[in-house]
C-alpha cells in the first residue's frame, strides 16, 4: 500500500503532492515534505490564475 517511491511520472500530476503531506502527516512526527509541499502550492496556483483568466473572458460585458 505505501511503496517507496511511485513512477516518476506521477510527480506531475495534482494529487501527488497533497498525497505525500498527508501520508507525512500520519505517520512522522515532523514534516519533511517540503518539496511536495511546493508542488501542492504550485497546482494551487497554477489553477487559480486559469480559473481568473477564463472568469475575466467569460464575465467581460458587450460591446
Amino acid at each position: 500500500m505505501l511503496r517507496s517511491a511511485p513512477p516518476d511520472w506521477a510527480h506531475a500530476l495534482p494529487g501527488y503532492g497533497p498525497g505525500r503531506i498527508l501520508i507525512d502527516a500520519a505517520l512522522t512526527p515532523g514534516f519533511d515534505e517540503t518539496g511536495a509541499l511546493l508542488i501542492a502550492l504550485a497546482w494551487l496556483t497554477g489553477l487559480t490564475i486559469a480559473a481568473a483568466i477564463l472568469f475575466r473572458r467569460t464575465a467581460v460585458a458587450p460591446r
